[in-house]
């Protein structure tokens, strides 16, 4: 039986863990140290299985004697006790070498990349950073800033002793902001997010430190907890990976960022909503103002700790699972105004910052997504009908359709082709067994998704204005985020698929001026990133012997087809252009040599087919274009597509109209005598 032992198991982080593991794995043996009787009734209650130890971080003893019987340690009762560090690992190192090696997980804070900030007196707390961490391909700049900070002291010694040649295998895990409901037994409130939702409930109005451009990353507490079960299931494996352990055991957990500005900008803008406060107005307040408010605002709040989760994402094979902090920001809100005794209320208006139109632009419409205010401000909102309709309610179903076709978002209905404005609405909505001729079908749940994108797109689209094209790229940068969130290892076709069918209706009704709309600079790498995507897209579905004539998936050879439509329409449709960026855009040829391999019929309604029949003809693409198609790793392109931008940062919501304040979006719409 694997013997584990915790610290922390009353604390957000330790409790979160803990529950994680024991829902996982009920069979480990856990002991957790506690301070008291009344902090174990707490975990007996809950967890009636863990056993418990009682003692604090200075009873060397206690600590010894546990880590000396356990297989797996977790120390996350403190990032800066070193004194427990170290008795933990001399305790562990003393084992024999014959005997499985010991593996001891140890807690730190990201506030250890601030601290050349914090070392720099002359730095004004809240300026901003530019300097990301990877802690894959940056491991050594990143143990090296450490170093220079004896503050740093838990941190380095791991760093020292991981260095050495001992059978203990060590791994430092340092989360950022963390946000969520913790499910563990004692605390399960964070620490500065909703510490800044405190303050600005209770005075009023929103703060920041100085001018708000500093950031840290953001991870949601159950994303975090199981980046810990799957180092302590590679532990109970007996993995000794030299990438998870050791020198390189050193894990970031960074799944999202914000900047300070932008976070307390959604709070106030919360709180205003609900009627918590009487503005959404954020004050710049310097650093001995913030830390009067806020207990050491000014480092929580002021400093730049910039790093994603690299290095699990690659060796752990981790993804986040949980809401953004932007989606769990009115949460926070609305949670500790119910600690403070304030009521929260419907608006009695609708906000100014949330109002819902239509907006007519040149062969664009835009809506603002839904959101609380919707039922009650249905017609005030001036919408018109069709405009709610509801799935349900266009899926209506014939006599003649089984009960349960419709029920599962795998069903196939008609879309209307694009271009065909004669045909368009013939059956369009409609389920596909009712029009069995129809030859532009996409699963329900493609759709779903292609709708999604379509608002998120339109959302960032103020008429075409100078920000459109950086829009685009964001929308276009969160539809590749979100689907290598669902492209993993060994993943069913039928996850990713509805995903690829989206992307492709996304790209040819609302993208389709993306390249045409400026950002020439970067054009090459998009096309790759979206080749990459479709070639990936092909290798899984032949690993699942699903890339066949006859297929499940109906409109196979159509999206395909689509997504080559796309490269090519973008300029004009005409093959003349294809050779401007021929390189980038030699993976459609890849595309149909692969159809042809399989036997199968590219093939889409109206004016597509014309691309194909010329594309065909076109063979005489250098060898070299065609052979770096071959064989693509996701991954690997993605990681090309990232380090060629500069960051390791997908999209955002910076170009979304909907977070932006009354007075930006004022700013940043165009006028309606400003359409040429």
């Amino acid at each position: 039986m694997t013997k584990i032992f915790l610290t922390g198991a009353t604390g957000y982080i330790g409790g979160d863990v803990l529950h994680t593991l024991l829902k996982s794995h009920p069979e480990y043996k856990v002991r957790a140290l506690v301070r008291d009787a009344s902090k174990g009734a707490a975990i007996t209650k809950s967890y009636s299985q863990v056993q418990l130890v009682t003692g604090g971080l200075d009873d060397a003893d206690v600590i010894a004697q546990e880590a000396k019987d356990a297989d797996v340690v977790l120390h996350l009762a403190a990032t800066g006790h070193l004194k427990s560090v170290q008795t933990i690992y001399e305790t562990l190192s003393k084992r024999p070498e014959s005997a499985k090696p010991p593996y001891y997980i140890q807690i730190s804070g990201a506030s250890a990349l601030a601290a050349g900030e914090l070392a720099d007196k002359s730095r004004v707390f809240g300026t901003g950073s530019d300097v990301i961490y990877n802690d894959l391909t940056g491991i050594d700049s990143i143990k090296s800033l450490i170093k220079q900070y004896p503050s740093r002291a838990v941190d380095n010694y791991i760093f020292a002793v991981s260095e050495q040649s001992s059978n203990v295998k060590t791994a430092l895990v340092v989360p950022p902001i963390i946000y969520g409901q913790g499910r563990g037994p004692g605390n399960q409130r964070s620490m500065q997010i909703p510490g800044l939702a405190k303050a600005t409930l209770e005075r009023k109005k929103g703060l920041q430190v100085g001018s708000g451009e500093s950031r840290w990353g953001n991870i949601h507490i159950a994303d975090l907890s199981r980046i810990f079960l799957s180092l302590v299931e590679k532990a109970v494996e007996g993995n000794q990976d030299e990438n998870l352990w050791g020198a390189n055991g050193l894990f970031f957990t960074g799944a999202g960022e914000l900047s300070f500005a932008e976070i307390s900008r959604r709070i106030a803008v919360a709180a205003n909503d609900f009627n918590l406060i009487p503005t959404a107005e954020v004050d710049n307040l310097d650093a001995k103002e913030i830390d009067s408010i806020i207990p050491h605002g000014s480092v929580l709040l002021g400093t730049n700790a910039r790093a994603g989760a690299d290095r699990a994402r690659k060796v752990l094979g981790w993804e986040p699972e949980n809401e953004s902090l932007e989606e769990h920001i009115p949460t926070t809100v609305i949670q500790e105004a119910e600690a403070l005794g304030i009521k929260a209320s419907k608006p009695t208006k609708l906000p100014e910052g949330n109002k819902r139109k239509v907006l007519k632009f040149p062969k664009v419409l835009w809506r603002e997504d839904n959101g609380p205010w919707l039922d009650t401000y249905k017609e005030a909102l001036d919408i018109p009908d069709k405009g709610w309709k509801m799935r349900e309610e266009v899926m209506k179903q014939d006599d003649n359709v089984p009960d349960d076709e419709g029920a599962d978002d795998w069903d196939v209905i008609c879309m209307p082709i694009p271009g065909d404005e004669e045909n368009d609405k013939t059956p369009s909505g409609k389920l596909a067994s009712l029009h069995p001729n129809w030859p532009w079908v996409f699963t329900m749940r493609g759709v779903d998704r292609f709708k999604w994108w379509r608002q998120e797109c339109r959302k960032r689209f103020h008429g075409f204005n100078l920000i459109s094209p950086y829009g685009a790229l964001e929308a276009f940068e969160n539809m590749i985020a979100h689907f290598d969130s669902v492209f993993q290892p060994n993943c069913n076709y039928r996850d990713f698929w509805p995903e690829v069918e989206g992307l492709a209706l996304t790209l040819l009704h609302d993208l389709h001026v993306f390249n045409i709309t400026g950002l020439y600079d970067s054009r090459h790498a998009r096309d790759e990133i979206v080749g990459s995507l479709v070639l990936a897209t092909i290798d899984a579905l032949k690993r699942q012997d699903v890339f066949k004539p006859n297929s499940e998936i109906r409109n196979l050879g159509s999206v395909l087809l689509a997504f080559i439509h796309w490269r090519l329409d973008i300029f004009c449709s005409s093959i003349v252009f294809f050779n401007i960026y021929e390189e980038s855009s030699s993976w459609i040829c890849k595309v149909v040599d692969l159809a042809e391999e399989a036997d199968i019929e590219l093939s889409a309604p109206y004016h597509f087919d014309i691309d194909y029949r010329k594309l065909k003809n076109l063979r005489g693409i250098p060898t070299g274009w065609r052979d770096k198609w071959e064989n693509v790793d996701w991954q690997s392109r993605l990681r090309d597509y990232k380090h060629e931008k500069g960051s390791d940062i997908l999209g955002g919501h910076e170009f979304d109209i909907t977070k932006m304040t009354e007075v930006e979006r004022r700013d940043n719409m165009m006028q309606k005598d400003e359409f040429c």
